[in-house]
């Protein structure tokens, strides 16, 4: 799964800002491959070490290139706003980042930064009063410091996974589709298959599946397939497969696929084939203290505690509570004041990685389905949001889909984008399928309305 070998078909395809600098930048000469291959083992500590081995030469160099790329991702004044608010640790953290993987996380880190950024740029009015909301909510979570909230918390957003750098980038890096996997759990024994969807489907799903699975076993592969497919929905496959099982089937395309160019036969047998470049990237996998058993779910889940070690240890704290909380993977006994701040990144990071071009999902999702999707993971764990903050962070998102009506982003909340889906306009604009999503997203935002206008009020209370 060599990610040098994607880089240059990747690096166009991530950069998807309307902002971006037109300032094309010569790179310092500087030898990128040999760093990025240490890297890529996922050794954060042995990549740092190497950085560091001949001075600050080459850290510096680093940094140097990591904003040159930085910059044609953001417009001038998002720019600053990253420079302002990065300290010295936190660009020499941002900078392994990108010479981890320069085409896909670097970006998607950035991007989720100019989500967030936006979000501090509203201000909402109600009763008369004025005030930029989430700039009121991240500073009474944080409170006083040494450097600004605001700061902090978009520091923590660029940083949010800089724990993936433990993670080998063969990992990372994976291009198995969900419709790919699904055609390998399809061609999987009874109990094989069995296991990895009683894991992959939804819970409202499972009421009948004993049922629902004696009826796949009798069908042929290719109709196992699309019942596979129907019953999965929006959730997604390759994310409960054991990684060896995704590098098995990367392998496998890539031999199908020089197959066909030159013409010659290739069997069908995905699950039986047996490819030596499986065991090389095994053994990688295992000297980073990972197990080819794991799920890419489970090893991906690790990042977060990561990223919050990395960061204390080089002294950015607040940085490392909100980066280690941005799944929200550890709720228990947080204020809701925190709870509110983690609402936010989480937003910011799984909308970026939803509607973003990647290997396994070339066109990326649109908006509203990716906002769709993240309402039906509030409503089945509610506990792990804030709703009123994420009610405004969608609705913020929907405004954009519909530029063209009024959103209400500088005048009363009230009018604050909660009702726009409901507009005749709007419903003769969207597809049958967006419909659908629209929906779903719409009744979200009208149950939680009143809720979000008693939260602006309890912030401006205090303000």
């Amino acid at each position: 799964m060599s990610y040098l070998s994607e880089r240059s078909q990747w690096e166009n395809l991530g950069n998807t800002s309307e902002n971006a600098s037109s300032v094309s930048e010569e790179k310092e000469p500087w030898d990128y491959v040999k760093f990025h291959s240490v890297a890529g083992r996922g050794s954060f500590d042995e990549t740092y070490q190497k950085m560091t081995e001949h001075g600050d030469e080459d850290f510096e160099i680093c940094v140097r290139n990591m904003e040159s790329d930085m910059r044609k991702l953001l417009s001038s004044e998002e720019y600053e706003e990253a420079e302002a608010c990065l300290s010295e640790s936190g660009k020499k953290m941002l900078a392994l980042l990108w010479v981890y993987d320069s085409a896909v996380l670097f970006p998607h880190s950035v991007r989720t930064f100019r989500i967030g950024l936006e979000k501090f740029k509203r201000q909402f009015s109600i009763d008369g009063v004025s005030l930029r909301f989430f700039d009121a909510v991240v500073s009474r979570a944080i409170g006083d410091s040494s450097r600004d909230s605001k700061q902090l918390f978009l520091e923590a957003l660029l940083l949010h996974d800089v724990g993936k750098l433990y993670i080998p980038a063969s990992v990372i890096d994976n291009a198995v589709t969900d419709r790919e996997s699904i055609s390998y759990v399809a061609r999987l024994s009874f109990e094989e298959r069995n296991h990895l969807l009683q894991k992959a489907l939804p819970n409202d799903k499972k009421g009948e599946m004993s049922l629902w699975l004696e009826r796949l076993e009798k069908m042929n592969v290719h109709e196992r397939e699309e019942a596979i497919q129907n019953a999965l929905g929006g959730a997604r496959m390759n994310t409960v497969m054991p990684i060896r099982c995704l590098d098995h089937i990367e392998h496998w395309n890539r031999r199908r696929e020089n197959s066909n160019a030159s013409g010659n036969p290739f069997s069908d047998d995905l699950v039986r084939s047996d490819y030596p470049e499986d065991q090389a990237d095994m053994r990688e996998l295992q000297s980073s203290g990972l197990s080819p058993d794991q799920t890419l779910g489970e090893i991906l889940d690790l990042h977060e505690e990561h990223s919050r070690r990395i960061l204390e240890k080089y002294h950015l704290y607040i940085p490392a509570v909100i980066a280690g909380h941005h799944h929200s993977s550890n709720i228990r006994e947080t204020s809701s004041e925190m709870l509110a701040l983690f609402t936010i990144i989480r937003f910011c990071d799984e909308f970026e990685a939803m509607t973003a071009k990647r290997q396994y999902n070339p066109l990326g999702r649109p908006r509203m389905q990716a906002l769709s999707m993240i309402v039906d993971e509030a409503r089945r764990t509610p506990e792990k949001f804030t709703l009123p903050i994420l009610a405004l962070c969608i609705a913020n998102e929907v405004s954009k889909e519909f530029p063209s009506l009024p959103d209400g982003g500088t005048g009363d909340l009230s009018h604050e984008s909660f009702d726009i889906l409901e507009s005749p306009s709007v419903q003769e604009r969207v597809s049958a399928e967006q419909k659908r999503w629209a929906e779903n997203v719409s009744s979200f935002l009208l149950e939680n309305k009143s809720l979000v206008i008693d939260n602006v009020r309890s912030v401006m209370s205090n303000f």
